[in-house]
């Protein structure tokens, strides 16, 4: 599995901004000498926008994750956020030399420390009420934002905000020339730098694909920690030049927060919790399977055998057999084995219908194993809860009741030719449908001895042929008018009808009929505007349910003992559990002979076909705090082996399925949580010597970087000054690609200062103007960019390996 491609883009700046506007037209008529102007229009209009508030929902993730623990003090916390163009939606007028303000962005991500003197509380709370009460209503010693207009329907709105000294608000905003660097949008597709080349990505992809990212000036320290994503308008002013304020607090609207706490023990988030699950497997890989951690095997045979069985996943579970309640083994889809797999009931063809016929047994002991009839069960249930899958399985159950009803009505006169040269012609029938069924039959029409044997079957009126013999148009009009209810219809259609669910040409006639409907494949996806085949519908809902969709969680994993709190699992899929639980589903068409009958055939057609031969191999099973981190963390086999699922089933659970058993499972932080900040020199000399083959050694861990916390002063620097950043190429050059490390080029980060109340704020101008001097040659015609700084602060995401011995052993009664 290739590393994922993650695109820097400086911003996405809207035509017009958030504001109010007045739209004019003007008619000339061009007369030759002059003009002559007709009149003007005018209209006024308002483009809204998130001013204050923000929706939970806009916000896709933040980094560090809320609320967790671990190493922060080498990354600048950031927020990534789903409208893309939200950082630039509003435009505020800087009136800054060479600062174009539509690249500046309207907010910014402040960091606030416990040990800080004047923030808000560290604990997350913010001030709450009205925007009348709490931005409009003057209050002492508080500067206000200048507002422009504001609705009445704004002024009832809610809006938090929080209250900050003038001396911290001057350590802590950024200038209007670093806030430009201070916010980008983050993707995994390709950019078109080329005009003339088409964009292969649509737009809707792209909204769907790429984030607004606003990152803060300032790491973190030891102790708890407060972000507040701000709003900057109406402070034009104080961010400015902070020392014009003559209040001694300022107000700001907090549209968005979060609270960390930044630990110097406990190292980086990822790689602890990454410790924690794989923890387990290191003294026995057996451990990280899904079944239950046996403590020992000890006991008589029974017990020995009962402990064999929760070894290899089962879980017993009060089961009443319509006698008495005793207890049953039962195992959901997810095995801790590969097993042997077999499709139930393939030689008694009715028995796929009944859920007993899943129904096993210990083999040992008289305990019935429940799992697979369980899944059938449940495949029968979640068919029937679902309107659109039982709607499309009677529709085609109607059409098949009507081809076999055509098929009987024909079978009643035997063609010319004898039985295989009708059972020709209803193939003929059933398998081209459409018009030819008509055409079929007016081919019949041409044989005089068929025509006079079905007028007299049907009770002809006075016939009109020469010689008193019906003609083929007295046959048609009658079949055309009459139905199989009516008095003309064919004696015995009905009592034909048993026949040919007994003739597997019949049969096979009419399921080929249902599946393959006119001009379109069964295999074939509709198009815009095509009706959606009821086949169509059935084979896409099966599909998802072999993926396990919508499968309650309890029937995949029946015990939480399996899964606890910090683990990690592998499993093998029970292709017939799976199978089972088709069948199910499957099942609920069934209401008489002739509906079983054609059921087995759209079954039998369906097992055959692309989908139904597809099952799940196997996966990994995750809960941890890790995936509510990262929601979206990243798990893949660098095999050629295809993730058929993933799934959040919980916020701390994720459900991964292969279509393959891979030896190797990767876990990789994505890259909206990839984080920004500084390296220790250390570790970047490290880097580079390895680059250039010096050292083939580990690069420097968690703790070849010491966290050191003064107790004079909790703000200090952490790491003593020791901050760095090795610097990427941004252009194609040499034999450097976008991206890659330039070896022995670096640069040092420095601070607006490293102890007390706001210390640790990157200068983020200075840092740009250091990198920029440092890359000459390396650097587009544009210059340094916020897209540019942003690749350069970018550390490595972490990733995990984990090696799974596939040869775990063949499932076992």
């Amino acid at each position: 599995m290739a590393d994922p491609l993650i695109t820097f883009t400086d911003n996405l700046v809207p035509v017009v901004g958030r504001d109010a506007y007045t739209l004019t037209v003007t008619h000339t008529i061009d007369v030759g000498e002059g003009g002559r102007r007709l009149g003007e229009a005018a209209q006024d209009l308002t483009i809204l926008g998130t001013r204050f508030g923000l929706p939970s929902a806009e916000v896709h993730s933040a980094h560090p994750p809320p609320d967790s623990t671990a190493t922060y003090t080498r990354r600048l916390p950031h927020v990534a956020l789903e409208s893309r163009l939200l950082p630039w939606e509003t435009r505020l007028t800087w009136n800054v030399q060479k600062l174009d303000d539509k690249h500046v962005p309207w907010l910014a991500l402040l960091l606030f420390s416990e040990h800080d003197q004047g923030g808000p509380p560290a604990t997350g709370e913010v001030e709450t009420g009205t925007v009348e009460q709490r931005l409009l209503t003057k209050a002492d010693g508080v500067r206000l934002p200048s507002l422009g207009h504001t609705s009445a329907d704004e002024k009832k709105e809610a809006v938090r905000t929080i209250t900050v000294s003038k001396e911290l608000f001057t350590a802590l905003i950024p200038t209007p020339d670093e806030l430009r660097y201070l916010a980008h949008i983050r993707s995994p597709l390709d950019q078109v730098k080329d005009p003339k080349k088409e964009d292969p990505f649509g737009q809707d992809e792209r909204r769907e694909a790429e984030y607004g990212f606003v990152l803060s000036s300032r790491l973190p320290v030891p102790g708890r920690c407060v972000a507040h994503l701000v709003s900057l308008e109406g402070h034009v002013g104080a961010v400015k030049d902070p020392s014009a304020i003559t209040e001694q607090r300022i107000r700001l609207v907090s549209l968005y927060s979060w609270t960390f706490v930044c630990d110097a023990e406990q190292g980086p988030l990822f790689s602890q919790f990454r410790s924690a699950l794989t923890k387990p497997g290191e003294s026995d890989p057996a451990h990280l399977l899904l079944r239950h951690d046996l403590a020992d095997s000890d006991g008589d045979a029974y017990r020995k055998h009962a402990l064999h069985r929760l070894e290899r996943g089962y879980v017993p579970l009060v089961h009443y057999d319509g006698a008495a309640t005793r207890y049953a083994w039962y195992r959901g889809p997810l095995v801790p084995h590969a097993g042997r797999q077999t499709i139930a009931a393939d030689g008694d063809r009715p028995a796929w219908t009944r859920p007993g016929t899943y129904l096993g047994t210990d083999g040992k002991y008289p305990v019935k194993e429940t799992g697979r009839a369980a899944a059938w069960t449940l495949g029968r249930q979640l068919a029937l809860a679902d309107q659109d899958f039982t709607a499309a399985m009677a529709d085609l159950l109607d059409d098949g009741s009507t081809l076999m009803r055509a098929a009987a009505r024909l079978h009643r006169t035997p063609a010319p030719g004898g039985p295989g040269a009708h059972h020709a012609a209803l193939r003929d029938a059933l398998e081209n449908p459409g018009d030819l069924h008509r055409a079929a039959f007016a081919g019949r029409l041409a044989d005089d001895g068929f025509v006079a044997a079905v007028a007299r079957a049907l009770g002809a009126p006075a016939p009109d042929g020469p010689g008193g013999e019906p003609v083929a148009a007295d046959v048609d009009e009658l079949v055309r008018d009459g139905s199989t209810k009516s008095g003309y219809a064919v004696p015995d259609v009905y009592a034909n009808l048993g026949g040919q669910l007994d003739d597997d040409a019949t049969l096979t006639g009419v399921v080929t009929a249902l599946l393959a409907p006119a001009g379109t494949a069964a295999d074939e996806a509709p198009g815009d505007g095509v009706p959606v085949s009821p086949w169509q519908v059935v084979r896409d809902w099966l599909k998802r349910l072999r993926r396990l969709e919508n499968v309650p969680f309890d029937h995949l994993v029946p015990t939480a003992a399996a899964v606890p709190v910090e683990s990690l699992r592998f499993f093998h899929v029970d292709a017939a559990w799976v199978n089972a639980l088709t069948d199910g589903a499957l099942s609920v068409g069934v209401c008489s002979r002739a509906t079983f009958q054609m059921l087995d055939g759209i079954r039998t057609a369906f097992y055959q076909s692309a989908e139904g031969k597809k099952v799940p191999k196997s996966g990994v099973l995750i809960r941890s705090a890790l995936v509510t981190a990262y929601p979206r963390l990243e798990v893949g086999a660098p095999e050629a082996t295809g993730t058929v699922r993933r799934a959040l089933l919980a916020p701390d659970i994720l459900l991964c399925l292969f279509d393959g058993t891979p030896s190797t499972v990767r876990l990789t932080e994505p890259f909206h949580g990839l984080h920004l900040g500084t390296e220790s020199k250390a570790a970047v000399r490290a880097l580079f010597a390895r680059l250039k083959g010096e050292d083939p050694g580990p690069l420097p861990g968690p703790d070849d970087d010491p966290v050191r916390v003064s107790r004079d002063d909790p703000l200090a620097d952490p790491h003593g000054g020791d901050h760095e950043v090795g610097l990427r190429s941004l252009v194609k050059t040499g034999s450097y690609e976008v991206g890659q490390l330039i070896l022995d080029k670096s640069v040092t980060v420095t601070f607006r200062a490293t102890s007390g109340s706001g210390a640790m704020v990157v200068k983020v101008g200075d840092l740009a103007s250091s990198v920029a001097s440092a890359l000459k040659g390396f650097l587009p015609s544009a210059g340094l960019t916020s897209a540019g700084l942003g690749l350069q602060l970018v550390r490595s995401p972490e990733r995990a390996s984990l090696y799974h011995d596939v040869a775990t052993g063949e499932d076992a009664p």
